[in-house]
């Protein structure tokens, strides 16, 4: 919700446009050296919401609430080119679908349906398909082609994502079974954040998807 108001205050103020334009001007290097940087307070960032003591409700909340920021930033571009294309509010109430469906299944069924520890193949799977999205656009020629290879990427990161989606919400009940019981301290702002990250790589992936089938589709369709 705070990602999508992120949007909407960058629609009537434009404060994000600067800094967006900012990071995606310049050479391809300097682009890189960016790129690396994000990543680089994304992982700081993360690493200070799982140490940070769950008691210090200040400290966590303040990162919590820039990570959502900085995602939010990150969002607007992709909801532009979805905007233009015509799939933004189908990719919302896809994703909307998927998070109620996937979260009800986990949460009731997750014992009978996560029987092992996946999220560890799920994370070498993820890692595989960031090195793929790294390397790949270096050896894409075509226009075409880069259609075809944001669909596959978006796809397989959806799927990704969705099953840890489905295995988070059995941890989530896990974790409030332990909290009833008093053995652990609750870390509202961390579990929040694990889900919230999941369904804005599921709602990205959805629109991803839904863009490239339409661009597709345009061009099949003037090629005829």
């Amino acid at each position: 919700m705070l990602m999508m108001l992120v949007i909407l205050l960058n629609d009537k103020t434009g404060f994000f446009n600067s800094i967006l334009m900012w990071m995606g001007s310049g050479s391809f290097i300097r682009s890189l050296i960016i790129l690396f940087i994000m990543i680089g307070i994304l992982f700081a960032l993360t690493y200070l919401l799982v140490t940070i003591d769950p008691k210090n409700i200040l400290a966590s909340h303040t990162v919590w609430l820039t990570l959502v920021l900085f995602f939010g930033m990150l969002l607007i571009p992709i909801v532009w080119v979805g905007r233009i294309v015509g799939v933004v509010a189908q990719a919302v109430l896809i994703t909307i679908g998927i998070t109620i469906i996937i979260g009800l299944l986990g949460y009731y069924y997750g014992n009978k349906i996560v029987t092992f520890d996946w999220d560890r193949y799920l994370r070498y799977a993820l890692f595989a398909v960031i090195i793929v999205s790294i390397i790949g656009p270096f050896l894409i020629s075509r226009p075409e082609d880069w259609i075809t290879f944001i669909y596959v990427i978006s796809a397989a990161m959806l799927v990704i994502f969705i099953l840890l989606l489905l295995s988070n919400h059995k941890k989530l009940k896990e974790n409030a079974d332990k909290c009833i019981d008093g053995q652990v301290t609750p870390n509202y702002p961390l579990e929040s954040w694990q889900l919230v990250i999941k369904i804005y790589q599921i709602f990205r992936s959805t629109l991803n998807i839904l863009a490239a089938r339409k661009l597709s589709s345009g061009r099949k369709f003037k090629l005829r």
